[in-house]
C-alpha cells in the first residue's frame, strides 16, 4: 500500500464521507498520515463543513476571529496580564483546530509590549494568501497608530505581518489617511491580492494590497445604506450586503464587484422575514460563505444560515449562552486532522 502514488491515494482518500474513517487511516501508515495531514488534501477533500460562533457577555469581547484556512480557525484571544503598570490585557494570535480541539499559539510581535496598552479594537486585521489558496503564502496583517511624538494625526502608520512559511513577524511603515475609526469592522475580506474594509462613515471600501502594502479607494455599490452592511465572497469575487434602499420592502440586497473595472452588479435580494416559522425578527449578517449561503443571528439569539440560491433558513444548533445578539461571531471552517503546528512549519 506504501507503494501507491500520492495522487491516487489522494483521490480515494478524498472519497470518505467524514474525517472519523480518515482518522483511522492514517494510523495504516506513516505515508498515509502524511497524506491525509496535507494541507492540499484538505482543501480538495470532501470533508464536513461546521461553524465555529463565539460570543461575549460585555463590550469587550474576550476573543476576534480573524479568518480561516485549511480547517484551522484564526483568532484573537485577550488575556490576563500581571503587569501592574498596564490595562491588564495581552493580545494573542491562536491557531485553533475545532475538529481535533489542537491549538498553538502565536509568537508575540516583535513590538508586543504595545499590546499592553491596546485591546483588539485598536488594531485593523487581516488573512491573506496567494493568488490561490493552494499557493499557501499565508499571512496575517495587523494595521494600528503607534504613538510618536512628531505625529500630530490619527492615521494609521504601522504595519505587523506574520509570516506562517517562516513562522515569524516583520514591522514596517504605511503612509494611510485612515485613522482606526474610519474602519465598520476591524477584519477584512480578502480577494485576489487585497484585503478590503467597509468605512461608510467615508462613503467609500478601502482596499489594501498586501504585496506592496499600498492603500486605494472604491466605490460603495449602494451610496445610502448603511444600517447592515457586511463585506464578503461570492464565487470568488468581492461581495457586500447592503439593506434595501427603498420604503415598500424591508430586506437586504447583494451586491457583486466584477472583472478589472471595479463594477458592481446587484445579484440577489432578500426579505428579512420568515427566518423560522415565518416569524418577524431582527436579525444580523455574520459571515457570508463564498456559496452563497449567509450566516445570521436573530433578536431571539438564534444562529440561522440562509441559502440565497433555495431562499431557504436553517437553524444552526450552539450551545452558546448569548445575552445579546449583537456579541455573535461566527465562520465556517473545514473539518481536518492538520494540526495547527502545520501552518507554521514551511508548508
Amino acid at each position: 500500500m506504501d507503494s501507491m502514488p500520492d495522487d491516487i491515494l489522494r483521490n480515494i482518500l478524498a472519497r470518505l464521507p467524514s474525517n472519523k474513517p480518515l482518522s483511522r487511516c492514517r494510523c495504516v501508515s506513516p505515508h498515509w498520515n502524511r497524506v491525509i495531514s496535507d494541507l492540499c488534501f484538505t482543501i480538495n477533500s470532501k470533508s464536513q463543513r461546521k461553524f465555529f460562533v463565539t460570543s461575549h457577555k460585555n463590550s469587550r469581547p474576550t476573543q476576534k476571529i480573524i479568518g480561516t484556512f485549511s480547517g484551522i480557525v484564526i483568532y484573537i484571544r485577550m488575556d490576563s496580564n500581571v503587569k501592574s503598570n498596564t490595562k491588564g490585557r495581552k493580545l494573542r494570535t491562536i491557531l485553533y483546530n475545532p475538529f481535533t480541539h489542537a491549538f498553538k499559539r502565536l509568537p508575540d510581535p516583535i513590538n508586543s509590549n504595545i499590546d499592553d496598552d491596546y485591546d483588539d479594537s485598536s488594531f485593523v486585521y487581516g488573512i491573506a494568501y496567494g493568488k490561490t489558496v493552494l499557493d499557501r503564502d499565508l499571512k496575517m496583517v495587523r494595521l494600528y497608530r503607534a504613538s510618536n511624538n512628531s505625529s500630530k494625526n490619527y492615521y494609521l502608520n504601522t504595519c505587523d505581518v506574520f509570516c506562517f512559511r517562516t513562522s515569524s513577524w516583520s514591522t514596517s511603515k504605511v503612509v494611510t489617511q485612515y485613522s482606526k475609526n474610519d474602519f465598520d469592522d476591524n477584519v477584512g475580506t480578502f480577494v485576489n491580492g487585497y484585503l478590503y474594509w467597509i468605512a461608510s462613515y467615508r462613503m467609500k471600501i478601502m482596499a489594501l494590497n498586501v504585496n506592496e502594502m499600498v492603500f486605494s479607494e472604491i466605490q460603495l455599490p449602494n451610496q445610502g445604506c448603511f444600517t447592515e452592511t457586511r463585506l464578503g465572497t461570492f464565487h470568488g469575487n468581492l461581495c457586500m450586503i447592503t439593506d434595501t434602499s427603498n420604503f415598500v420592502e424591508s430586506g437586504y440586497d447583494i451586491w457583486v464587484m466584477k472583472g478589472v473595472e471595479n463594477l458592481w452588479s446587484k445579484e440577489i435580494s432578500f426579505p428579512c422575514y420568515g427566518t423560522v416559522n415565518d416569524d418577524l425578527y431582527e436579525f444580523r449578517v455574520v459571515n457570508i460563505m463564498d456559496d452563497g449561503r449567509i450566516m445570521i443571528v436573530d433578536s431571539l439569539n438564534r444562529v440561522i444560515v440562509y441559502d440565497i440560491s433555495k431562499c431557504s433558513f436553517e437553524l444552526h444548533n450552539t450551545s452558546l449562552s448569548v445575552t445579546d445578539f449583537a456579541t455573535v461571531h461566527g465562520i465556517e471552517y473545514v473539518e481536518t486532522l492538520v494540526a495547527p503546528s502545520d501552518l507554521c512549519r514551511g508548508y
